[in-house]
């Protein structure tokens, strides 16, 4: 869930902006400390993650959901359109085999063989999770930490 949480903000990151100029700073709203809740530069905005509860009496679910709602306020503060695309009806395996080889091709960690989804694989997390694919990314996360090497999984 995490690694989901991560590449969705990555991907928020990427939205460009038209201005090239140096930075310009966003202060953040009802701030606990001093920092900066975005800053655009270069044509990129970059935004501040949100520090979860450390009470652990909130799912982790509902923390990340909330987080993904703050980045969306602070994109939206930056001008910029932020959309939501549900899959709903229209997953299926190999619509789910193209963003499931996006995600894995955005995480790589340097040039080489990368790890794969099998179609029985993806077709299994379908059964699985329906159209939740952060339930199956999460699935997926797990698998792939405790792999020995690159292989198909």
């Amino acid at each position: 869930m995490r690694a989901l949480l991560l590449t969705v903000v990555f991907f928020a990151l990427l939205s460009l902006q038209t201005s090239c100029a140096g930075p310009t700073y966003r202060e953040p709203e009802n701030a606990l400390g001093p920092y900066s809740a975005s800053v655009d530069y270069g044509g990129l905005t970059f935004v501040a993650g949100k520090i979860g509860s450390e009470r652990g009496d909130v799912e982790f679910a509902v923390e990340a959901a909330s987080a993904i709602d703050n980045v969306e306020a602070e994109l939206r503060r930056a001008g910029l359109e932020v959309q939501t695309i549900e899959p709903g009806p229209l997953l299926n395996a190999p619509r789910l085999e193209a963003i499931l080889e996006k995600r894995i091709e955005w995480a790589r960690r340097g040039p080489g063989p990368l790890p794969s989804v099998q179609r029985s694989t993806i077709e299994h997390l379908i059964e699985r999770f329906g159209d939740d694919v952060r339930a199956m990314e999460g699935e997926l996360y797990e698998l792939f930490q405790n792999l020995d090497g690159i292989t198909n999984v």
